[in-house]
């Protein structure tokens, strides 16, 4: 962990500095090295296989970077290439490595308490089933073939589907586990499942390759899905998950820390769809960068009371 995060802040910086060059890619080498050795320590610890299934895919989308790396190295400036090679990296790591071990943590908290919900072989394997097809989501503006556009189609409604029944069960199960929730938890789940019901819509309207094409050429749009996925669903359900595991103290300061994180993601996810909607008719908003670093600050002042709130365990949970 102390390795990686070394790494990610080295490249970070060197990014910034230079761009892409000898310390930026060293850096991203060592990350992905040090991704293979953290899978390889996991897989022997582990057998679940909505973990093993995140571990797979956080191999796979280090391909991304790697051939990313080889486009820079050759001097190849096509950008259609440079582009599916970034978005290969990102939809294996949010849809693949990130959401199912958030997956993994919430079916491992639910068996933990002796709560077993319905139909979840389908579940999982209609998520991995699809994941690797819905990649083509973003290079629908390649002009791919017929039969991967309909693969793709497929795959969309397979995972719809599966998100509809993981969240049937999960609702008729409600009264197993709800008194294990504490209120701030059940508020920041509720706002995740929405989330995520929101990315998978979002997911089936870019089936159209009309749409994917404008939406992808609008570089907010492309930012604010990004930022739904890690901010909005990961970041918040790993708060959530910290209250489920007592690892966070649920006190009044720790609430209140928790709130301002949310009204921080949720600001700036409405500027960036503000700056979107603005992008699709031609018309700008002023002082929108502004109001994003406002929103940062939002967003950086709530993790830094909530983790300033943890030095207080002993007060009155909420």
């Amino acid at each position: 962990v102390v390795a990686n995060l070394f790494a990610s802040y080295v490249m970070l910086v060197s990014f910034f500095l230079q761009g892409y060059g000898l310390y930026s890619i060293c850096a991203a080498t060592a990350t992905v090295i040090i991704s293979y050795l953290f899978t390889a320590i996991c897989w022997r610890d582990t057998t679940y296989r909505w973990f093993r299934a995140a571990l797979i895919f956080l191999v796979l989308s280090s391909v991304g970077t790697f051939h990313l790396a080889y486009l820079m190295s050759s001097h190849n400036t096509d950008m259609r290439l440079q582009l599916a090679s970034i978005y290969f990296f990102l939809h294996f790591q949010y849809n693949g490595w990130f959401m199912f071990a958030c997956f993994g943590l919430a079916h491992h908290w639910l068996r933990s308490r002796g709560i077993s919900l319905r139909h979840m072989p389908f579940v999982f394997w209609a998520f991995t089933l699809s994941c690797i097809p819905t990649y083509f989501l973003s290079t629908l503006w390649w002009n791919i073939p017929g039969w991967l556009y309909c693969l793709v189609a497929v795959a969309l409604m397979l995972q719809t589907v599966a998100w509809i029944v993981w969240l049937h069960s999960v609702l008729t199960a409600h009264r197993q586990y709800a008194h294990h929730l504490s209120a701030v938890s059940k508020w920041l789940l509720i706002g995740v499942m929405l989330a995520v019901s929101i990315k998978i819509l979002l997911q089936d309207l870019s089936i159209f390759p009309s749409l994917s094409q404008l939406t992808y050429g609008f570089r907010a749009i492309v930012i604010g899905y990004l930022h739904l996925v890690l901010l909005v669903i990961i970041t918040l359900f790993l708060v959530a998950y910290g209250y489920m595991k007592k690892i966070l103290s649920s006190n009044r300061t720790a609430v209140i820390a928790t709130g301002i994180l949310v009204i921080g993601i949720i600001l700036n996810e409405l500027l960036l769809l503000l700056q979107g909607i603005a992008g699709f008719i031609n018309a700008s908003v002023g002082y929108t960068p502004t109001a994003l670093a406002v929103a940062a600050g939002i967003i950086a002042i709530g993790l830094i009371f909530l983790l300033w709130s943890q030095k207080a365990r002993n007060e009155n949970c909420i």
